[in-house]
């Protein structure tokens, strides 16, 4: 999570909403974002044990997919991502690509699952980590809120 990152794709998103929409889409997309979080942290390793999936599989994964998209800037290629013209201001931005995947994406859950994959932490090991994570969530609210300041 990149507070300070965020901050241009949270205006983009919510250009031309006014004060109170910017604030709402704030805190729905931070809580979002905590919740998603503190449920791979603590239910994470199950749900890929489940599905058979590996975290080194995971990391792979995703930095195969950071890399195309990042190779694809350096060449100067046009997007394959669609941009929607004269759309309205939707508080569900909140949810998707706020929260999923600009807070809590796929290095965001990694990380988290790392620090608490290890089965001999104590309870309060990883009550440890999920305040801190709570913590950087609340910078991230403090960011979007103050992010027509900080720009």
């Amino acid at each position: 999570m990149n507070p300070i990152g965020g901050i241009p794709v949270f205006l983009s998103l919510t250009n031309g909403s006014d004060k109170i929409e910017k604030h709402r889409i704030a805190k729905k997309a931070t809580i979002v974002a905590f919740l998603i979080g503190l449920a791979f942290v603590v239910f994470g390793t199950y749900l890929f044990k489940f599905f058979g999936i590996t975290i080194p599989a995971f990391k792979i994964t995703g930095g195969i997919i950071l890399f195309y998209s990042g190779f694809e800037m350096l060449q100067s290629k046009k997007t394959s991502v669609k941009h929607l013209q004269n759309t309205s201001i939707d508080e569900n931005v909140a949810v998707s690509p706020l929260a999923i995947p600009l807070l809590a994406g796929p290095g965001t859950i990694v990380t988290g699952m790392n620090f608490v994959s290890n089965t001999s932490y104590s309870y309060s090991y990883i009550a440890i980590v999920i305040l801190i994570f709570g913590i950087i969530c609340y910078f991230n609210f403090i960011a979007f809120k103050l992010s027509d300041y900080l720009t």
